[in-house]
């Protein structure tokens, strides 16, 4: 929110990339050697988009829950639930 919103968003990713490759990949390759030397890959992605987004309370049978309603969080649904996207490189 405000007005450095996507400066920080971008932040935030660059710290969420540099975590993962400098931080937790090198001792999960070491744990799992055998299956990185016959070629798992571990990978990760970030995306940021800048859009109008909505949290909705859903109520069915006495459960509760918020639905993002959006075009940001509706794509990041589509790419979490396909992951042939964070396989072809």
């Amino acid at each position: 929110m405000g007005d450095t919103k996507n400066t920080h968003a971008a932040e935030a990713a660059l710290k969420i990339d540099y975590s993962l490759k400098n931080v937790l990949i090198p001792p999960i390759k070491s744990v799992y050697k055998q299956q990185c030397d016959d070629g798992l890959v571990l990978q990760q992605t970030v995306g940021i988009d800048v859009s109008s987004a909505m949290a909705v309370r859903s109520v069915i049978r006495n459960n509760n829950d918020l639905v993002w309603v959006g075009r940001a969080p509706n794509i990041a649904a589509k790419l979490s639930a396909n992951s042939r996207y964070l396989h072809d490189t």
